[in-house]
């Protein structure tokens, strides 16, 4: 049997000027059509009450009785349902000319006396019931059964027109999001281009300002500084050029040293952090080596920085990231900050795409830091206390640990992403 709804998706009552309003607000395309059915079914029967079932909970009252107030509609949508109910679970067309002397029951216990309806039938599965209904008993005509079962066809044809329309309309925003990603492929091999010029200048002039420079000079501390991120930058921009090309962005994995990507990090960023920041690092010596990409690894560690900044903002406040490694072969980065901290509300979302609460955010950095862990086959946890601060952690198999399986796809998801080299 059919489960019929409890709440209904459309409320509609009809007194010759159809009036139409939804649970939701909003109007589906196929209501009209079924309205017209409905006022069809009503002028060659000659009967008050026409209804329309669904099984996603939709349903359509309509007849031209204005006396049929909200709480007389719900009593005669109570009984309607029931029939349709009857209706589903026998599979069939049924009629009943008066309902007091096929059951006992006394009149005042019914509004409606007499039915006649038919199942939907869409796709060869049973999705609702057309019928009408009478206050007093009605003599049901075989033309009439007959007429209710090809109108509850004819149901069935506007459904499905209306399913067909919805696949349409479906298929034209996925090609529409295709052209946009095109446009937006296109633009993002223009910009990449721009950025490698511009990084070249900033690498060609770091290195002619370190050979002006004595080795001693103060300075060549901060421009070889300048060299390493303006390199990180572009392996960065490397990669989105490839990405927007259709290759796999991210797929140059090497040795990493997981301290020395910290070191080089904290390095580039300390300077652009309030002075009452204090970033500090605790870092295990001997580290075992991961095997990813290097930039990746930058990805993970600066977003992770950003975000503890952020959270400290001008106060006054502390950074530390430390590392560590277990006997089970995982490598351990925890970054810890004093800021502002997270409800459980917000903690719950942070690694969402497009999450943020930052009136300037994007909410990309930490959905992009749990998608690169996870594809290493590493795990990310936040604990977060409101006006305390939050840990992060981030757990990674080391190179004598990295999953074979992972280490397996790589070669098949460079060759679907277009690189034949990855083989």
């Amino acid at each position: 049997m059919l489960a019929l709804s409890a709440q209904p998706k459309v409320i509609c009552h009809a007194d010759g000027a159809y009036t139409w309003s939804t649970a939701d607000g909003s109007e589906d395309r196929y209501e009209p059509s079924l309205t017209r059915v409905l006022s069809l079914a009503l002028r060659m029967v000659s009967v008050p009450l026409g209804y329309i079932f669904l099984s996603d909970g939709t349903w359509v009252l309509m007849s031209p009785d204005r006396s049929l107030d909200k709480h007389t509609q719900a009593l005669v949508r109570e009984q309607l349902d029931a029939y349709c109910a009857d209706i589903i679970q026998q599979e069939r067309t049924l009629s009943i000319p008066d309902l007091h002397t096929s059951c006992d029951l006394t009149q005042n216990e019914h509004i409606l006396r007499a039915y006649i309806g038919a199942p939907i039938v869409l796709n060869e599965h049973i999705v609702g019931a057309f019928c009408l209904a009478a206050h007093a008993p009605q003599a049901w005509r075989d033309e009439e059964a007959r007429l209710i079962a090809e109108l509850s066809t004819v149901v069935a044809m506007e459904l499905r027109l209306r399913d067909d329309l919805q696949i349409l309309q479906r298929v034209e925003r996925e090609l529409s999001a295709v052209r946009r990603l095109e446009q937006f492929s296109t633009h993002t091999r223009c910009l990449a281009h721009d950025v490698a010029n511009m990084l070249v200048a900033v690498v060609g002039n770091a290195e002619l300002a370190l050979l002006d420079l004595p080795s001693e000079s103060p300075v060549c501390d901060s421009l070889q500084t300048i060299r390493s991120a303006a390199a990180r930058a572009a392996t960065l921009n490397r990669q989105l050029l490839r990405y927007a090309h259709g290759a796999e962005p991210d797929s140059e994995r090497d040795t990493v040293d997981l301290n020395t990507i910290v070191r080089e990090t904290v390095a580039a960023y300390r300077p652009v952090v309030p002075p009452a920041v204090a970033i500090t690092t605790a870092l295990a010596p001997d580290l075992p080596p991961l095997h990813m990409s290097p930039a990746q690894m930058g990805r993970v560690v600066l977003n992770l920085l950003v975000n503890a900044a952020d959270a400290i903002g001008n106060k006054a406040g502390t950074i530390v990231l430390s590392t560590k490694s277990d006997v089970q072969g995982q490598v351990h980065l925890n970054v810890v900050d004093t800021g502002c901290g997270m409800d459980a509300n917000t903690l719950a979302h942070i690694f969402e795409p497009h999450y943020t609460t930052k009136p300037n955010g994007h909410g990309l950095g930490l959905g992009s830091v749990r998608a690169i862990v996870q594809e290493q086959g590493g795990t990310i946890e936040a604990v977060s206390v409101p006006l305390r601060g939050t840990t992060m952690t981030i757990n990674l198999p080391c190179v004598a640990h990295y999953p074979q399986e992972v280490e397996a796809l790589q070669p098949l998801l460079a060759y679907a992403c277009g690189d034949s080299s990855g083989t």
